[in-house]
C-alpha cells in the first residue's frame, strides 16, 4: 500500500512539473524582451529596433508524502454492572489509525541557454549599434561557455507611421481625422461666409469713409484766406454729428469718374436709381451731382419723381441693388481705354497703319481711341509750364533714348527748356545707337510718369473729360 502511494505521488510531480517550467520561460523571455527593448528605444530610437529572446532552463520541484498507520486494539462490549462475561465470550477488534504528511519543496528557476536575436535599421551609425551590442550582451549575461548567442542583423525596416495606418486601429484614427478635417473646413467656411465678408466689408467702408472725411478736410482749408487764423476747433469738437450710416453705402463708387458710372447705370430703373442717388449724394453730394449729370433728360426727371416719394428703403432690395451694382463696378474692363494704352506705346508708324486699318472696319473707333489714346509724341506738344513738370520727373537717360527718331525741331523745342548744361547732356547720349526695345521701354516709363502727374492735377494730357472742363 505505502508503494503504490509513493508511485502515484511521483506520477503527480511529472505532470505538474513541465507546465511549470514552460510557464517559467515565458515569463522570463517577455520579461528580458521588455526591458531590452526599453532600452534599445532608448539607445537607437522609437521602433529602430527589435529583439526576440529564447531561454532555455529548468526548475525543479519535489513533493513528499508520507503515510503514518498505527495499529489499534479494542475490546468488546463494556459488562454490565453485575454481570460477568465468560472469557470465551469475549471478541478482540484490530483497528489502524492512518496518517499522511506532504511537503513540497521548489527551486528557482535556472538558465541553462540564452539566444538573443535584434534586427535594427540598416541606417544607424556602426558605433551606435556596438554600443547597443555591448549594453545588451551585459544585460543578458551572454556566456558564450554555456551556448549563449547574440545576433545583430542589419535591415531595412518599414518605417512605424506606416505600420501604425496599416493597422485597423490606423485606419479607424484616419477616418477620425478626416471626419474632423471636413467639419473644422465647414466651421471655417460657415464663419467666412456669416462673418468674415460682413465684417470686411464693414471694414472696407469704415475704412473709405475715413479717407473721404481726410481728403475733404485740406480742400476745406483751401479756401480760408492766407491772413485769416484757424480756430484750431474740428466738426466734431463743435459737437457737430458724426456721418449718418447713410453714408456707408455705395462708398465704392466715389472713386469712380462719372462717365464711367453713366455706363455702370445705365442698365437700372428709375426706383433703383432714386435709392442709389439717396444714398450716394448722402455720402458725397458733389459727386452724386456730376454723376446725375450724365443720366438722360428723361430718365433725370423719372428718377427726382421716385425721389420726391422716396421715404423708407427696402433693406433686401437696397442688399441686391449695392451687390449688383458693386460686381459692374469690378468687373468694368473699359476696353477703350486699355486699347488706347496699349496704342499708345506702339510705334507711331505701327500705329498709324492700325488706326487707319481698324478706321476701314469700324468708323467710329478713331474717336473712341483718341479720348484714352496719348502717344509719347503728344508730350512734345505740351504747354511750356507742363514740360517744366514733366521734365525733371525722368532721368536724362530715359530721355535720350526716348527722344530717338523724333522729328528734330520738336526735340529741339522740347529740350530747350532744359538747362543747358543737362541739354548738352543729353544730346550726346542720343548720338549713340540704341535697341528699339529700350527706347520703346524709356517711352513708356516717361508716358507712365506724365499720367502719373496729370492724374494729380499737376499737368494736362490731352481732351478733358466732361466733368473736368473749365468755364
Amino acid at each position: 500500500m505505502p508503494q503504490r502511494v509513493l508511485r502515484c505521488g511521483l506520477r503527480l510531480i511529472f505532470l505538474l512539473g513541465v507546465p511549470a517550467f514552460a510557464i517559467g520561460e515565458v515569463e522570463i523571455q517577455a520579461r528580458l524582451v521588455e526591458d531590452c527593448t526599453t532600452i534599445l528605444d532608448r539607445m537607437l530610437g522609437r521602433g529602430k529596433a527589435k529583439i526576440v529572446i529564447r531561454v532555455e532552463g529548468e526548475r525543479s520541484e519535489l513533493r513528499t508524502q508520507t503515510e503514518l498507520l498505527t495499529p489499534m486494539t479494542s475490546s468488546g462490549p463494556v459488562s454490565l454492572p453485575g454481570f460477568t462475561v465468560s472469557r470465551t465470550l469475549e471478541k478482540t477488534f484490530e483497528l489502524l489509525q492512518k496518517d499522511q504528511d506532504q511537503a513540497t519543496r521548489t527551486s528557482s528557476f535556472a538558465i541553462r541557454r540564452l539566444e538573443a536575436f535584434v534586427v535594427y535599421e540598416d541606417s544607424l551609425p556602426r558605433a551606435q549599434v556596438d554600443q547597443a551590442r555591448t549594453v545588451l550582451s551585459d544585460l543578458l549575461r551572454i556566456n558564450p561557455e554555456r551556448g549563449d548567442a547574440l545576433t545583430l542583423v542589419p535591415v531595412a525596416m518599414v518605417p512605424p507611421w506606416r505600420t501604425a495606418l496599416a493597422s485597423e486601429e490606423g485606419v479607424r484614427l484616419l477616418a477620425v481625422l478626416a471626419a474632423a478635417a471636413a467639419a473644422l473646413l465647414g466651421a471655417i467656411l460657415a464663419s467666412h461666409f456669416l462673418l468674415m465678408r460682413p465684417g470686411r466689408r464693414l471694414l472696407e467702408q469704415w475704412v473709405e469713409r475715413l479717407a473721404a472725411a481726410q481728403g475733404a478736410a485740406p480742400a476745406a482749408a483751401e479756401l480760408i484766406a492766407p491772413g485769416m487764423p484757424r480756430l484750431g476747433l474740428e466738426p466734431s469738437a463743435l459737437g457737430a454729428a458724426s456721418p449718418p450710416l447713410l453714408a456707408q453705402r455705395f462708398s465704392f463708387l466715389e472713386s469712380r469718374a462719372p462717365s464711367e458710372l453713366a455706363d455702370v447705370l445705365k442698365d437700372e430703373g428709375p426706383e433703383d436709381l432714386a435709392l442709389l442717388f439717396a444714398y450716394l449724394a448722402a455720402a458725397n453730394p458733389t459727386h452724386s451731382s456730376l454723376a446725375f449729370a450724365t443720366l438722360p433728360h428723361e430718365l433725370k426727371l423719372d428718377v427726382s419723381q421716385r425721389m420726391l416719394a422716396l421715404k423708407f428703403a427696402d433693406p433686401e432690395r437696397l442688399a441686391l441693388l449695392e451687390e449688383r451694382v458693386r460686381s459692374r463696378v469690378e468687373l468694368m474692363v473699359q476696353g477703350p481705354d486699355r486699347l488706347g494704352s496699349i496704342y499708345s506705346h506702339l510705334p507711331p508708324e505701327q500705329r498709324s497703319a492700325l488706326l487707319a486699318d481698324i478706321a476701314a472696319r469700324d468708323p467710329e473707333a478713331p474717336s473712341k481711341l483718341s479720348r484714352a489714346m496719348v502717344p509719347f509724341e503728344s508730350l512734345l506738344e505740351l504747354a511750356p509750364e507742363d514740360l517744366r513738370v514733366l521734365l525733371p520727373s525722368a532721368p536724362r537717360e530715359d530721355w535720350a533714348a526716348a527722344l530717338k527718331g523724333l522729328p528734330a525741331a520738336r526735340v529741339d523745342d522740347l529740350l530747350g527748356e532744359l538747362p543747358e548744361k543737362t541739354r548738352l547732356l543729353v544730346q550726346d547720349a542720343m548720338a549713340a545707337p540704341l535697341p528699339t526695345a529700350r527706347v520703346l521701354a524709356a517711352r513708356a516709363r516717361i508716358l507712365a510718369q506724365a499720367q502719373a502727374l496729370a492724374r494729380q492735377g499737376r499737368l494736362s494730357l490731352g481732351a478733358r473729360p466732361p466733368e473736368a472742363e473749365l468755364l
